[in-house]
Formats: C-alpha cells, structure tokens, sequence
C-alpha cells in the first residue's frame, strides 16, 4: 500500500510551490495567459478540421462543404478537392494562403474571486507530536474574461460563408455534442488551467475587402466574437507552526479534569447606588453553572444580559451555583455555592 503521509489528499491537482518570485509571476502573466487561451481554441478547432482529429467524425456527419476544410496537408495529395485551411492566433503566422482561420484577442479582464481568494485548503505532510500535520497548502484562483474574435477568410464569398457558418457550429450545437465548453490542460504535465467557452456568441455578416488597388482581388472575411473564461491557480504552500504548551497540574493532582476545576471569579463593585443598572461579569464560568442573587428584593437582574438594578437599600450576595454537586446527594435541585460577592445598596 503506497504511503501517502507526505502527498496532498487524494483528489487535489497538485503542483509544486513557486520556488522564486519569477517563477509565480511567469505563470499568471498575461502574455501566457491569453497565448494558452488561443491555443487551446486552435486546438479546439482543429479537433474538427484535421482528417485525424477527434471530432472529425462530427465534421463528417453535419455537413457537406464544410468537411472539405482541413488543416493537415497530407490527405491533399490523395484527395484533390479538399481545401488546405491554415489556424493563426499571430497576424504573422498567416501566409499567403487563403482560407484561413485567425483567433485574435482584444485584452484581458480580471475576475474578482470574492470570498474564494483561498479555496481547496489542506494540511498534510509529516505529524507533530500532538499528531498535527506541519505542512499547509492553499490554491490562489485566478480568473480572466477573455474577448476573442474568430476571423474566418477566404478569397471567396463562398469559402468564407461556408467556413464561417461551420465555426457557428462548432462554437454552438456541436459544443454539446463534442464534450462540452471545457477545455484543460494535460494532468499529467502538471496543468491546473481551465478554458471555458461561452454559452453566446454573435457572428457577423460576410464583408469583402478589396486587397491593393483591383476590386478583383479582394478577401471575404466573417467574424465570431465571443468572451472566453481563463481559470488557473497558484498552489501556495508553507510550514505551519508547532504550538507548544506549558506543563500544567493533571487531572490526578487536581482531581478531575482542567475545566472542572476553575473557580468562578465575579467581578462587581463592592457598593452600588440605588435605582442604578450594573452589569454582573463572571471568568471562568462554567456550562453546568449558574448566577443568582441572595435576596431578590433588594436587586434583580436580567439572566441573558447580566445586568443587575438595586430596587431596595441593603445587603445582598451575588452567589454561582454548581449543579455538580449535591446537597444532600438525593436532592434533585441543590447545588453548592462556589463562588460568592456581597454588595451593599447605598443612596
């Protein structure tokens, strides 16, 4: 059976603490954070225009002109009638050739965590003497709202309608069917992102842009824009520290247990006006205890509150009765007096 006493518990994404400030920054930096976005909808994209990816069968099933887009060259010498579709998230990376599919971001917009700045806290690690874990690790999330504009370009209006209206698919019923709008990262290389895709998008219509100065060499382009969610999380973890307690008397020395054996101290002026409030204050009271007067009608007082007002001049006590013992031992309500304060009513 395989020790998991230094491993976090089981079902937690785990990835080793930052070692260096660089190091956290490089994670969360915004340049990353929108490059693996746009990768992730390349390769999302890609699952359904590559003759071997993933969703390909999906691609075959919908449509006709659609499935002649793909992005891998190979099956172009098998199949002439196939069109080559090029996948940028650069302007750069875009070449001469056309149709082509652009993932372009317009900025970034940080999500407010709230309450959750700290989630999936755990202790772990090797044991204290008292059997307490030294070791605590915390998740920081961090949450980004992404704009994305999709830019579908062909050197026709046909191409680019066709592999326009496709996108619209793949982006909404096809969602559904081809596992949803997450999209993460690999496990098993320590990514802890998340890509969630909206729920809405608004496509616009075809336009044709002249190129140069002939109306004949033109390029049709449609765009999808959509705001896309970024999560990640910044494992943070640190040693905890050990509390460690003076030596106290024992229960055998003192006679029962710490608790049982404190004695109530009442704190409260040894002489109060008449017709004046004051509040009764008690350290050290316990559970099974309670507060009464000696005589009710020199003062009263409010059991929640605990405060007291002198009706009457005169002497009284303000006595705390333990239940715990009784007088006699067959008695059903007696109980012992363990702490005691006399006050006098004065004008």
């Amino acid at each position: 059976m395989a020790d998991e006493t230094n491993n976090p518990n089981p079902g937690y994404i785990f990835r080793a603490a930052p070692q260096s400030v660089q190091e956290a920054v490089s994670r969360a930096s915004h340049d990353r954070i929108k490059s693996i976005t746009k990768q992730a909808i390349q390769h999302y994209i890609e699952g359904f225009l590559n003759t071997d990816g993933i969703k390909r069968s999906i691609t075959e099933a919908v449509g006709s002109l659609s499935r002649l887009f793909v992005t891998d060259t190979a099956t172009l010498t098998t199949d002439p009638t196939l069109r080559p579709t090029q996948i940028a998230r650069y302007y750069q990376d875009i070449r001469e050739r056309m149709p082509a599919i652009l993932i372009v971001d317009s900025g970034m917009e940080y999500v407010d965590p709230g309450l959750n700045v700290i989630d999936h806290a755990t202790s772990w690690g090797e044991q204290s003497a008292a059997g307490q874990p030294l070791r605590w690790q915390g998740q920081f999330p961090l949450t980004y709202n992404i704009p994305i504009t999709i830019i579908c370009a062909a050197t026709d209006q046909e191409s680019a309608d066709a592999l326009g209206s496709f996108l619209t698919l793949v982006f909404g019923p096809l969602r559904n069917l081809s596992g949803g709008q997450r999209i993460t990262g690999r496990d098993d290389k320590g990514d802890t992102w998340e890509v969630r895709l909206p729920l809405q998008f608004t496509p616009s219509p075809t336009t044709n842009s002249p190129i140069a100065d002939d109306p004949k060499d033109s390029v049709w382009a449609m765009t999808i824009d959509m705001v896309v969610q970024y999560e990640d999380r910044i494992i943070l973890e640190q040693e905890m520290a050990e509390v460690v307690f003076p030596p106290v008397a024992s229960p055998q020395t003192t006679g029962g247990s710490l608790s049982e054996n404190l004695v109530p101290i009442i704190d409260f002026p040894d002489e109060i006006n008449l017709n004046e409030n004051y509040q009764i204050r008690v350290t050290q009271l316990q559970d099974r205890q309670r507060i009464v007067l000696s005589d009710g009608n020199i003062a009263t007082f409010d059991p929640e509150s605990l405060i007291l007002s002198a009706k009457k001049l005169g002497c009284f006590e303000i006595q705390v009765l333990d239940r715990r013992f009784r007088q006699p031992a067959d008695a059903a309500l007696a109980a012992k007096i363990v702490a005691t304060k006399t006050v006098n009513v004065v004008l």
